[in-house]
C-alpha cells in the first residue's frame, strides 16, 4: 500500500505551502487547490483515490462548509478536515451535524496535524 493521499483545499498560498510541507514530511501525498470548485472537480474524477480532504473553513468563492456538501455529494462517504484559524461555533455545529470528520485548530504544528489525520485515517 502507498502513501496516503490527501486533498489540501485552502485560499492562503503561505498556508497551502506550509501545509503541503508538513504533510509530505509526515509521509502523505499532497493535491493541492486554492478554492472549493476546482478541488471539487478535481475530486469528482479522483475520490477514489483520496484519503481525507482537508478544508478552509473561511475561503472567498465557496465555504469549507459549503465544499464539504459538494465533496459529500460526489462520495457520501468522504473523511475530511476542517481548518480555521476561528473560533468555529455554528459552523462547527454545522460541519458536525453534516458528518465533518474532524477539525483543525489554525495555527498548528506537526505533531497536532498528524494527530487529528490519525484518528480521523483510523475511523
Amino acid at each position: 500500500m502507498g502513501a496516503k493521499r490527501i486533498l489540501l483545499i485552502d485560499d492562503e498560498e503561505q498556508v497551502r505551502d506550509c501545509m503541503d510541507a508538513m504533510l509530505q514530511y509526515l509521509g502523505y501525498e499532497v493535491i493541492c487547490y486554492a478554492d472549493g470548485w476546482s478541488a471539487a472537480d478535481y475530486y469528482r474524477e479522483n475520490w477514489r483515490y483520496v484519503d481525507v480532504v482537508i478544508i478552509d473553513m473561511m475561503m472567498p468563492k465557496l465555504s469549507g462548509i459549503a465544499t464539504f456538501s459538494l465533496l459529500k455529494k460526489i462520495n457520501p462517504e468522504v473523511r475530511a478536515i476542517l481548518a480555521s484559524g476561528y473560533s468555529l461555533g455554528s459552523d462547527m455545529q454545522a460541519g458536525l451535524e453534516s458528518g465533518v470528520s474532524g477539525f483543525l485548530y489554525k495555527p498548528f504544528d506537526k505533531e497536532g496535524l498528524e494527530e487529528v489525520l490519525s484518528v480521523v485515517i483510523e475511523s
